[in-house]
């Protein structure tokens, strides 16, 4: 592993950080100045705005990464059933929200831990991860030195950190930036092998599933609760480089 390299993916969780600490000092500025113009009594105001624009967001490229699947839709819609089963059958979503409240109940003060922290932090970590470029940024920058990709993500990062921290809670983004550099390192270690694989039908059917579970993250930022366990999916960004490697796709 190149630590120049791998200096882009520390980029990345620094960028989720920086994000998360801006909208911070977005929050507590109201409050500093709530005594002489009373901005804070719109706080809860700002932070639902804040959610409801992340979900049209999120909706936004959502829809742009599902129309690339193009002819792609029957093997995608398989492809998350699967993911869908086996996630349901090895019970990730509990797996996941387990590894959390660990992480809170280590790292967060109890007076700061809410009832849906987990599901926050859940949110977070999808948003970022969901689609080709979290795969790719990682994948391009190890097998081709081409940083690029991986600059980008950490923009959006910053971007979507930043409004999430304005929206809901700071503690969830903050914890958020572990699964995601966890991630982001697997596909960098991983790069190397799967690169061959990592045809254009690959892409478009990740950045495809991707564009699937961000419309259900969406739709909760938006208030409206799908029951889904979007962590269920995750094994979906792996199954078509397996399909690759079988000559499926």
């Amino acid at each position: 592993m190149e630590f120049g390299k791998f200096m882009y993916v520390i980029g990345d969780f620094v960028s989720v950080l920086a994000g998360a600490g801006i909208g911070a000092l977005i929050t507590t500025i109201p409050k500093k100045v709530k005594s002489e113009h009373r901005i804070a009594e719109r706080s809860d105001e700002f932070r639902s705005q804040m959610r409801k624009l992340q979900g049209l967001i999120c909706i936004g490229f959502a829809i742009s990464s599902v129309l690339t699947l193009s002819n792609d839709t029957t093997l995608a819609i398989i492809i998350m059933v699967v993911s869908v089963m086996l996630g349901e059958l090895l019970d990730i979503d509990g797996k996941i929200n387990t590894v959390i409240e660990l992480m809170t109940k280590h790292f967060v003060p109890k007076r700061l831990v809410t009832s849906d922290l987990p599901s926050q932090v859940s949110e977070a970590t999808l948003i970022s991860i969901s689609g080709a470029l979290s795969v790719f940024a990682s994948l391009d920058l190890v097998t081709t030195g081409n940083p690029n990709k991986m600059i980008l993500k950490c923009f959006l990062d910053i971007i979507g950190s930043l409004i999430l921290s304005s929206s809901g809670s700071i503690i969830a983004i903050i914890l958020s930036a572990i699964p995601i550099f966890a991630y982001q390192t697997m596909w960098y270690v991983l790069g190397s092998f799967c690169m061959p694989f990592a045809t254009p039908v690959v892409a478009d059917m990740i950045g495809g599933i991707g564009g699937v579970v961000l419309i259900n993250i969406a739709l909760q930022l938006l208030g409206i609760d799908t029951k889904l366990k979007s962590s269920n999916y995750i094994l979906s960004f792996f199954i078509p480089f397996i399909l690759s490697m079988l000559q499926v796709i």
